[in-house]
């Protein structure tokens, strides 16, 4: 009654107290030799001298046999080393017959251990660091579509926070972004052409963004040596929302923006392009050409009619290179 019984001694043949004394001190059983006095009492000393705390006495339970709790504990472990296969094989059989309830009790246990979960993480981390390393690579390796999936659903969950990431070491490795960005599109052009395109139609589908285009397209166009670098805002004198206001206040009843994003009205000159005199943004005929007042919403239907056509008596400029 007061130590192990019988039966549980006689099946690991003569075991003796040296072998019960170096397994005795180990995390599990300073967890379980903790005096809890709902389920513990001070007991007679067991046959193999576990005292507790120089009391002179063992750690007793009040249920279970009134057996040494050092014994039990040390007993379980030997067990436990003895049938190894045997409780692989016992756990696999019981967490497949009790599945939800082992996923509930393991969540349960990790809310309430969620720094011990961290702590024991990191020592695992640091003792088998090239393990990890090299189990990583090879899945990595076996593995890329799941990879790639994984990979995935990481950028779409965190997309602000890589996406902030990404900015914050651009600004601070500007150099080092412009090399990297120059030889990336240098070694991926068709990739490029895809991402740029892409870009683009997702500019376009935005009100400003398709008046932009069809502006900065057409005054490119009207010049011949191009814009050389400048916003086309900068050339004419005013802004897209200024445009986007004029072209509004001349709409007609059959128009609207809807129209406009689809195609079915132009950006028309009063007096074409072909008439004016200008080879630069800084000759006088360039600003004539693209002020507001010689612009207006025509029907694509009508300006295809239209063409180049002057319905009035206009004379451009004779001064060639002077800015106005």
């Amino acid at each position: 009654m007061n130590n192990i019984n019988s039966n549980q001694v006689s099946r690991g043949v003569e075991v003796s107290s040296k072998f019960f004394c170096s397994m005795a001190y180990n995390k599990n059983l300073e967890e379980q030799m903790e005096f809890n006095k709902d389920k513990h009492y001070l007991g007679t000393l067991c046959k193999y001298n576990h005292e507790y705390k120089d009391t002179g006495m063992s750690l007793r339970y009040k249920s279970n046999g009134h057996n040494c709790v050092e014994c039990l504990v040390i007993y379980g472990k030997k067990r436990r080393i003895e049938n190894k296969d045997n409780m692989k094989e016992y756990l696999h059989d019981y967490y497949k017959k009790n599945k939800e309830h082992h996923k509930i009790q393991c969540k349960l246990w990790s809310k309430k251990n969620k720094k011990k979960i961290i702590e024991m993480r990191q020592t695992y981390y640091k003792k088998n660091k090239e393990k990890i390393y090299k189990l990583s690579t090879q899945w990595k390796k076996d593995n890329p579509e799941k990879l790639k999936e994984m990979n995935k659903r990481y950028s779409l969950k965190h997309k602000e926070e890589i996406n902030k990431r990404s900015k914050d070491w651009g600004l601070k490795n500007k150099e080092r972004m412009c090399f990297l960005t120059k030889r990336w599109k240098e070694n991926n052009p068709e990739k490029h052409k895809i991402i740029q395109k892409k870009a683009y139609t997702k500019i376009r589908s935005t009100l400003k963004g398709k008046i932009n285009h069809r502006m900065s397209a057409s005054v490119r166009q009207s010049l011949i040596k191009g814009k050389n670098g400048y916003r086309w805002e900068s050339l004419v004198g005013y802004t897209a929302k200024d445009l986007e206001k004029h072209l509004e206040s001349l709409f007609t009843k059959e128009m609207s923006w809807k129209l406009f994003m689809d195609g079915g009205i132009h950006i028309d000159h009063k007096i074409p392009i072909s008439v004016f005199n200008f080879n630069s943004y800084n000759d006088i005929d360039f600003k004539r050409c693209w002020a507001l007042s010689n612009l207006q919403p025509l029907l694509a239907k009508d300006n295809l009619i239209k063409h180049d056509k002057i319905y009035k008596d206009f004379q451009p400029s004779l001064c060639i290179g002077v800015k106005l």
